[in-house]
């Protein structure tokens, strides 16, 4: 990959973009990183001295002048949480649309050099994904049938980018993450994801001494969960690729039940209580990936263990519950 002088990061006060900054300076130290965000900057996870701030909607187009002149955009932004919110905010999960629109017409346009957009497990298909699951492959994501606002976005501007990039030879690639999990996370519903809020829960109920914890759900649901370090990894790897790539999944292959997540995460904790589970925000039954080509044509794999990297979020999602 030739050097790197631009980068743009958007949605950059997220979790994943904070991780992913710390990393765009260490792995291309004279970059200009430019980090740009529509919330206010005490909303941001993170804040990094050596990055330019912007803040500004990019639903609007009349903002298009902001993301022009960059070698490689990062396009994050999404108005994203876990099941509790896209369940419930499918419109405003849809909206997110118009700002992958405007930053591929700008490399339509010619002043954007590469596009690595972070899309999501969401976009396969619910059939796959029930009471006969099959491995996630990426081709697999046709005929769509999504099960959120979320994942029909995703899937759209998938399909966008690629169409730009067929016919006009953008360079335009999709990063499908699976279940992304680790420190400086949002925490609080409705926009936590299931780590976090499994162990804020019980972290809640050992305070208050109560010997059951509710969380939501049905407990059998199968999940893999990816540390956010692998995730970046991920990230830059694709962002480095000169092949062709156009969509490509970023996952762990460590299955397991939401129950036992909880039952790691109270042993981390020890926590000795129950848990009773509440049905709602289930989600589909069964998500299993297939990183058969993030292996073949990124020489990539996660390499965080799930214990490890809970016992780092629990040390978070404690610190942050002293600090309230």
């Amino acid at each position: 990959m030739s050097t790197v002088e631009k980068v743009l990061v958007t949605g950059a006060g997220g979790f994943i973009a904070g991780h992913l900054i710390s990393q765009i300076h260490q792995r291309w130290g004279t970059a200009h990183i430019v980090a740009l965000d529509r919330k206010p900057t005490n909303l941001w996870s993170q804040l990094h001295p050596y990055c330019s701030i912007v803040i500004e909607d990019l639903t609007s187009q009349s903002n298009r002048q902001i993301v022009e002149d960059f070698d490689v955009v990062f396009h994050l932004a999404a108005d994203a949480g876990g099941m509790p919110f896209i369940s419930t905010n499918n419109y405003n999960c849809m909206k997110d649309i118009a700002s992958t629109q405007l930053i591929i017409d700008s490399a339509l346009a010619g002043t954007i050099g590469k596009i690595v957009f972070t899309s999501s497990a969401c976009v396969y298909p619910e059939s796959r994904q029930g009471d006969s699951p099959t491995p996630l492959q990426e081709l697999s994501a046709l005929p769509a049938e999504p099960d959120s606002g979320y994942g029909w976005a995703k899937l759209y501007c998938e399909r966008m980018g690629n169409y730009a990039k067929f016919e006009s030879g953008i360079k335009f690639r999709s990063a499908r993450l699976f279940n992304v999990y680790g420190t400086m996370c949002s925490t609080g519903e409705p926009r936590e994801k299931a780590p976090a809020a499994i162990a804020r829960k019980i972290l809640h109920s050992q305070h208050l001494g109560l010997n059951s914890t509710t969380l939501l759900g049905t407990g059998k649901e199968v999940r893999s969960f990816l540390h956010v370090s692998d995730c970046t990894e991920g990230l830059l790897r694709l962002a480095e690729d000169s092949s062709n790539i156009s969509a490509i999944n970023f996952a762990s292959l460590d299955c397991i039940t939401v129950n036992e997540l909880a039952e790691m995460i109270a042993l981390i904790c020890n926590y000795k209580g129950t848990f009773q589970f509440n049905s709602r925000h289930t989600g589909v039954s069964t998500r299993i990936p297939c990183i058969k080509l993030a292996k073949k044509a990124l020489n990539w794999s996660p390499s965080k263990p799930l214990n490890d990297g809970l016992n780092e979020l629990v040390s978070y999602i404690r610190s942050t519950i002293r600090n309230t």
